[in-house]
């Protein structure tokens, strides 16, 4: 692959897709999983809310 030349400012393909893989990978990896575990914890309050209306449901 070739480096783009700007005058001041030189581009490498290279140098771009090792900084994804090494840079972005993890972090989207890091994100994904925060992401996943704060989705859980609402579902998980979720469920316990709809439990309790169902039981609340059922006693009247």
């Amino acid at each position: 692959m070739e480096m783009l030349d700007f005058g001041a400012v030189t581009f490498d393909w290279v140098s771009f897709f090792l900084d994804l893989i090494l840079i972005g990978v993890p972090v989207g990896i890091v994100t994904y999983f925060v992401v996943w575990s704060s989705f859980r914890k609402k579902l998980a309050e979720l469920e316990k809310r709809v439990g309790s209306l169902e039981k609340a449901g059922k006693s009247n």
